[in-house]
């Protein structure tokens, strides 16, 4: 799936908070994210926007799903934005998540933040 944000304030971070199991379905598990950051989604205005009208600032991020404790346990995974700025408002950011290993991931929440 892809989620776009469009901030409201200057942002840094994406904070996915997710599951690890031990289930046999988790065997395996990988998500890969890709965050990209798009520069100003407001043509011919003036904004503080982070990139270039039109660039992509991407970065990709890879979280296992499975562990091998007999438990489930949520993990916090806080990820840079990409760029040096962040985004800002007016810029446009896509998140795109793909099961790239195993049967199954769980998400449990996005945070976007700035510190």
């Amino acid at each position: 799936f892809t989620l776009e944000v469009l901030p409201t304030v200057h942002t840094n971070f994406l904070t996915i908070v997710s599951m690890k199991s031990y289930g046999q379905n988790f065997v395996g598990s990988k998500l890969l994210v890709t965050i990209s950051v798009r520069g100003s989604i407001f043509p011919n205005t003036t904004t503080n926007s982070s990139q270039d009208n039109n660039t992509d600032a991407v970065i990709m991020h890879v979280i296992d799903g499975y562990h091998s404790t007999k438990t489930s346990v949520h993990f916090p995974h806080k990820l840079k934005l990409p760029g040096d700025m962040g985004a800002n408002i007016g810029d446009s950011v896509l998140v795109e998540a793909k099961l790239v290993g195993g049967n199954y991931f769980k998400i449990n929440g996005f945070a976007f933040c700035r510190f």
